[in-house]
């Protein structure tokens, strides 16, 4: 089995159990974690969709990076949650996790510059192309 999917298992658990305990939390509150804690919310969201992405990007593509973003993303969800529930030990995660970010980044920083260095002409070639059919598809059509 795919250690990155095995870990992302054990994420999701985590972030699992963290809503439970939040539901647990607000439910005797006329508030929620939307309006007490917003932004903590939307950052949360936008980490568990990267999370997702970029480990199907890495079952697919099979590149470590991918992985290992993916589940930075994963813990960095988690935490985000467990400021809610916890904010001491929250915050003292996130400082815990920002030290293995760095650690990972200054690891990889080469492929990510090789990841970067091949992608980047594909992309602007697959943004040339749409462009073109923008501009092409009103010409090609007929008066009716």
């Amino acid at each position: 089995m795919n250690i990155y999917i095995l870990c992302s298992s054990i994420i999701l658990f985590l972030i699992n159990t963290s809503c439970t305990l939040l539901q647990v939390k607000f439910q005797s509150k006329d508030a929620n974690p939307f309006n007490t804690h917003y932004w903590v919310m939307v950052a949360f969201f936008a980490v568990l969709l990267a999370h997702a992405i970029l480990l199907a990007t890495q079952i697919k593509l099979h590149h470590a990076i991918f992985g290992k973003i993916s589940l930075l993303a994963g813990a960095l969800a988690s935490i985000l949650l467990l400021i809610i529930l916890a904010p001491p030990v929250g915050w003292f995660s996130l400082v815990l996790w920002v030290i293995c970010f760095v650690t990972v980044a200054h690891a990889s920083h080469e492929q990510l510059y090789d990841l970067f260095y091949e992608a980047t002409p594909q992309i602007f070639n697959l943004l040339g192309t749409m462009m073109n059919r923008r501009v092409l598809e009103p010409q090609n059509q007929q008066p009716v």
